[in-house]
């Protein structure tokens, strides 16, 4: 469990749902796969989606919900079929839907077209005689195929499905039958996510009142081509000079921040750092001596403070935002 929430689109995603941004991810059924539009929209695409949403279900974290169900091809398991209904006799293609009449004294039987005789009244065409009462002379048993083959009147064709991929002919029942769920937070931890997750908000929101586009958990690539997640990211969309990248790092009992972890961070800003980053590292309650030393040199702003509020409050009067 502790492993999967050290993953930056979890973080992202929970911290979007706890907050009420996201109410239930749905999927989306195409032709070859399954999606997540929002998923899509926000991390980008990719297929395995559904396996971490499982993932996150079995932790407890999601509840998952039947959406749909799918069938899927026997042979190739793709979703790209299309149906194929036959006579069921001599297993034509080549066959008619029409309203079926029964003429009760001869026993003729065909489509109602076939025994208009004017607007009015129905004339049968082996025997001519006229059918007057529905029940007494005639039946309509209603809707049926003929089969223009072997002339057979049949209630249902034959339904066979046919894979549009391998060219497979299969029964639905021999397809393989796949639940496909919508996912929601599972309100008996969101207290939990929300320690988890949460922390990072009263930074988050003093950006968002600044105007800045804000990510909680976002993850910034570096020039080496690394991705390192950051605990907030916030651009100002009016201003591309200012952006600013801050980690938070909290210790219990008044301890330091030591140094390592501090380098953490440090190593984060070298591989991201352009002219236009401001990067800010949150020192709960402070860092060791050397460490701010260290900060200091290489341009990095620590603020050291009791609380995260706290800390928010000295940006609030000395950052120039």
């Amino acid at each position: 469990m502790e492993e999967i929430l050290q993953n930056s689109v979890v973080l992202r995603l929970l911290y979007k749902m706890v907050r009420g941004e996201i109410s239930e991810i749905y999927p989306r059924i195409g032709y070859e796969d399954i999606s997540y539009p929002v998923l899509n929209r926000l991390f980008g695409s990719d297929n395995q989606w559904g396996q971490l949403l499982d993932k996150l279900s079995f932790e407890g974290f999601l509840v998952k919900h039947v959406y749909d169900k799918v069938f899927r091809c026997p042979k190739c398991h793709s979703l790209n079929l299309r149906p194929k209904l036959l006579c069921p006799k001599c297993r034509s293609s080549n066959y008619v839907q029409g309203n079926v009449i029964v003429h009760y004294s001869c026993g003729y039987v065909d489509f109602e077209e076939k025994f208009i005789e004017s607007e009015t009244s129905l004339k049968c065409p082996k025997c001519g005689k006229s059918l007057k009462q529905i029940g007494i002379d005639y039946g309509n048993p209603g809707f049926a195929f003929k089969c223009l083959d072997c002339e057979e009147f049949f209630n249902l064709p034959l339904e066979l499905w046919v894979c549009k991929s391998c060219e497979h002919q299969f029964q639905l029942h021999q397809a393989i039958v796949e639940n496909i769920y919508s996912y929601r937070l599972n309100e008996t931890v969101r207290e939990k996510v929300e320690k988890v997750v949460l922390y990072t908000e009263p930074l988050a929101e003093f950006f968002r009142r600044k105007g800045f586009h804000v990510e909680c958990f976002s993850e910034v690539k570096g020039k080496s081509g690394n991705l390192h997640m950051v605990d907030v990211f916030a651009r100002n969309l009016s201003n591309s000079t200012k952006e600013f990248m801050i980690d938070i790092e909290e210790k219990e009992n008044q301890q330091p921040i030591t140094v390592e972890e501090v380098l953490k961070f440090i190593a984060k800003v070298l591989d991201v750092k352009t002219k236009n980053l401001h990067p800010i590292l949150i020192a709960i309650p402070k860092v060791e001596k050397e460490a701010k030393t260290l900060t200091s040199k290489l341009g990095i702003d620590c603020v050291e403070a009791e609380t995260l509020d706290l800390a928010v409050d000295k940006l609030e009067k000395t950052l120039k935002v």
